[in-house]
């Protein structure tokens, strides 16, 4: 057995990449699985066995990134509507970017291209942000980025990167010695599905549709208000509303199936964090905070570090912000305490999706008594489900 992360560490493996830009000798790269999940490959022939892999691996270092210095924590909204309304949340992403972008600094986030692949990229105009907004429930590609970053910080520009945890923990660890114009923000992650598997989906709703599919959008507002189960889809020159429980790709998403398996026993899923900043979904807030009005989203920040305090209240101008605790919002947030369970038909779906093709398993799904469950679940208006969760609370006592 070598001494690298292929031999030692392929279970705990998040895809981040950095192993690759940390080799000296050149010999890793990140080849896809069958399950179209990124894992580093390794020449045998160029390897040196220094370990250095191993070392700077972050999933394997987790405790010495996790930060506390702070725990404040808000409820926060982008005053901007229009802005709002393209954010999956709260918009509080966009406030921060726009700062950063107010000292001529770059803002790396993930994008989902015109190939409707997901990766990481750098915006330096207020424009380039558009496509940052939104959740992208695929893994993002990062590997690009590294070296940018790098050349960004040694040219002491101010840098902010977004990212889930483990993506964060990867570029503070690529950034050690020269991060001092560096602000990470880690969403509060769920888990990733593959990209192999999200783009086994595209093909299928466009076998579906009978056309290229242009857009693809999670958490959809266009209906004009916040929530997990709307989906919109931009096929040439028309546009899908559904629920996410008719389509198959975000159903397993939601019901934690189809996650890398490192996801499963994350080490930043947890009350310390890894960045300087978290940013999530206020799920709760109307238990929490009764006098708030969430109907068109609304973020939780958590200040985990001093950098992210200042940098916080630098952005708040663009922000309503209400005092929250941290408590309150990890009441809802479940991935802000331990990992997501792993599913019991975790190898089952991507075993049949490999098998017998996506089409089959989605097939399957459509028809079967889950589906029908979560269209109902679904389809509760939110005023219910708000009524339910203060129910729930005062019978707790």
């Amino acid at each position: 057995m070598g001494n690298n992360v292929i031999d030692q560490a392929r279970h705990r493996c998040s895809g981040c990449g950095l192993c690759v830009h940390v080799c000296p000798s050149a010999c890793l790269e990140m080849v896809a699985d069958p399950e179209g999940f990124l894992f580093p490959e390794i020449n045998r022939e160029a390897c040196i066995d220094c370990g250095i892999c191993l070392r700077r691996c972050p999933m394997l270092k987790a405790d010495s990134l996790l930060k506390d210095e702070r725990n404040d924590a808000y409820a926060a909204v982008l005053k901007n509507t229009n802005q709002l309304k393209e954010s999956s949340s709260g918009g509080v992403f966009t406030a921060l970017a726009n700062h950063t972008l107010s000292m001529d600094g770059v803002v790396y986030g993930a994008v989902m291209g015109k190939d409707l692949k997901v990766y990481h990229k750098a915006a330096r105009k207020e424009e380039d942000l558009v496509s940052m907004r939104g959740s992208k429930y695929v893994q993002s590609d990062i590997n690009e980025v590294f070296q940018q970053i790098k050349e960004a910080l040694l040219n002491k520009t101010e840098v902010l990167f977004t990212g889930t945890p483990c993506q964060v923990a990867a570029v503070a660890e690529w950034a050690k010695g020269y991060e001092s114009t560096l602000t990470t923000v880690d969403l509060v992650c769920h888990g990733v599905p593959s990209p192999g598997l999200f783009r086994q989906h595209t093909k299928w709703l466009e076998g579906k549709y009978g056309a290229p599919v242009k857009e693809l959008h999670f958490r959809s507002k266009a209906m004009g208000y916040w929530g997990l189960y709307k989906e919109r889809i931009i096929i040439e020159d028309r546009e899908i509303h559904q629920l996410a429980a008719s389509d198959p790709y975000y159903a397993a998403f939601l019901r934690c199936e189809t996650f890398r398996e490192a996801c499963y026993q994350c080490p930043f899923s947890c009350e310390k964090r890894v960045s300087d900043l978290t940013i999530c979904d206020y799920w709760g807030v109307e238990v929490e905070h009764s006098e708030l009005n969430a109907s068109r989203g609304i973020s939780g920040v958590i200040i985990n570090t001093e950098k992210g305090k200042m940098f916080f209240e630098a952005s708040s101008h663009e922000l309503k912000v209400y005092l929250s605790t941290k408590k309150q919002i990890s009441k809802h947030q479940k991935n802000l305490n331990a990992p997501s369970v792993r599913s019991s038909v975790r190898d089952e779906v991507y075993h049949l999706i490999t098998e017998e093709g996506y089409a089959v398993w989605a097939s399957r799904y459509l028809k079967s008594a889950t589906r029908m469950i979560n269209v109902l679940r679904s389809s509760m208006p939110r005023r219910i489900k708000i009524l339910r969760k203060r129910l729930q609370r005062v019978l707790k006592g």
